[in-house]
């Protein structure tokens, strides 16, 4: 079978996206399928190119770790801020979009699949399947787009101007639009993934005729470390995941502001990257609070640091979304 993955993450990024398709890649291609994946070059998170080899450049088509063959289209460096990253994101699906075009006239795809987010992947992988009428599935590794009724709740705590304001309503039109064009596009899908049961079902209860829970376990690396010493104190709190909204990471920060407040020792680490990251900062610095931030790690680093920990932080907003959601984190904590 010759298939056609659409995505905006891929390796050698580092991430649970990137890791999850490249076991899944392997697998395909153990069982002798032929994937070609369209994918941009590595910028995730930081919104530059990591590595200006020749074979990361767009346009560049190589063979990967996995053994698939590698289109990188273009891309858009950009910031935290989420306009930046929907250009980008735009950028990159238009790219993707004539890239597919060529693949698809060449050598016909038995079926294209998505995986998101980001979204646009999935838009990308809509209209191709739409108009080639090649079968679609849709790899839909988190709550869209249920995520978007807590919309209001995306922004940081700051008063805003009224151009900020201006373009807050925009991009809530803009968000709104994609949307209804991810419900769309998994109405047209001949099938869905996703990594809980409970999404699946609710998937099903939407009118989708074929849906498959496909957890990350696979995507984690085995992490062998030694018990931490639980008698040492003070007690110690790591976190390791992404310092972005969802997360909502500010509250923890005031929790620890309460508890040392009233006596008790706590010192905790930060590890990965994210829009809050610098909030998360200047909260912390103002507060004179003793948490290390380090920034992103190489992921056979963590080891160490979940030995150093007595307990690690999995922590989310309380959306509705998320009840349908498991935190890969919390799988690779529980290895």
């Amino acid at each position: 079978m010759r298939v056609l993955v659409i995505s905006q993450v891929w390796e050698p990024e580092s991430g649970t996206p990137q890791r999850r398709w490249s076991w899944l890649t392997r697998h395909l291609v153990l069982a002798g399928h032929s994937v070609h994946a369209i994918v941009p070059p590595p910028h995730y998170p930081y919104g530059r190119l990591l590595d200006k080899s020749k074979e990361f450049q767009p346009g560049a088509i190589t063979t990967g770790s996995s053994g698939e063959t590698i289109h990188r289209c273009s891309f858009r460096e950009h910031d935290f801020s989420l306009s930046s990253r929907i250009r980008d994101q735009v950028t990159m699906a238009w790219s993707q979009m004539r890239i597919a075009r060529r693949i698809i006239h060449s050598e016909r795809p038995d079926v294209i699949i998505a995986t998101a987010p980001p979204l646009p992947a999935v838009y990308t992988a809509f209209f191709l399947s739409a108009s080639s009428k090649i079968p679609l599935i849709v790899d839909l590794r988190d709550a869209w787009p249920d995520l978007l009724a807590d919309m209001g709740a995306w922004d940081p705590r700051t008063q805003l101007g009224r151009y900020r304001k201006l373009k807050k309503i925009l991009m809530r039109v803009a968000m709104s639009g994609g949307g209804w064009a991810l419900e769309k596009s998994l109405r047209h899908a001949s099938g869905i993934i996703t990594t809980t049961d409970s999404f699946s079902s609710l998937q099903t209860q939407r009118g989708s005729q074929h849906t498959l829970t496909l957890r990350n376990l696979g995507a984690q690396r085995y992490i062998s470390s030694p018990p931490p010493d639980l008698s040492a104190e003070p007690l110690r709190v790591l976190y390791a995941g992404t310092t972005g909204r969802a997360q909502g990471l500010l509250n923890a920060l005031e929790a620890l502001t309460i508890a040392r407040d009233q006596g008790t020792d706590i010192r905790m680490r930060i590890i990965g990257m994210g829009v809050d990251y610098e909030l998360l900062k200047r909260y912390a610095r103002e507060h004179s609070l003793p948490v290390e931030f380090l920034g992103r790690i190489p992921f056979d680093k963590i080891p160490d640091h979940y030995t150093w920990a007595h307990t690690v932080l999995v922590h989310l907003r309380d959306w509705k979304a998320f009840n349908h959601t498991v935190p890969s984190k919390l799988y690779e904590a529980l290895e």
